[in-house]
């Protein structure tokens, strides 16, 4: 129905993500890293069976936010000894109308979903965990 989402877990997490083709990073030091991290987008292709697609940036539904940085003890030194990263990461979910990608492309039909694609093109390389994918119906 126009009511029907699809819906997302994603997290993400510190992790430095290789290149395509390439080796992991290696760490360069046990220091924490202060850059300031800033929210993940990427493009949610949608394909239906007549080949119609429909393409959305997650952003417009939601914002994924960067890894939450805490201290987990009283002393920064146990922090360093004890714990690898400076974060846990923490799911969100996302729901993405499919009314939106109807009214975006003319020819889409999302009672007739296909393909789901998830374009990372909209932020600079990084760690994301999807944990559950679907569409609820209403």
């Amino acid at each position: 129905s126009d009511l029907s989402v699809l819906t997302m877990s994603l997290a993400v997490t510190e992790d430095k993500a290789p290149l395509p083709g390439k080796n992991p990073p290696e760490e360069k030091s046990k220091g924490r890293d202060n850059r300031k991290p800033e929210p993940a987008d990427f493009t949610v292709e949608i394909q239906d069976s007549g080949g119609a697609s429909a393409q959305l940036p997650l952003s417009r539904f939601g914002t994924l936010l960067p890894p939450f940085k805490a201290r987990f003890t009283k002393l920064a030194i146990l922090d360093s000894i004890g714990y690898q990263k400076a974060s846990e990461p923490i799911f969100q979910t996302i729901e993405l109308p499919l009314a939106a990608f109807a009214g975006q492309a003319k020819r889409f039909d999302p009672a007739k979903i296909k393909t789901i694609r998830l374009r990372f093109d909209r932020t600079a390389s990084q760690v994301i965990i999807l944990s559950r994918i679907g569409v609820e119906e209403f």
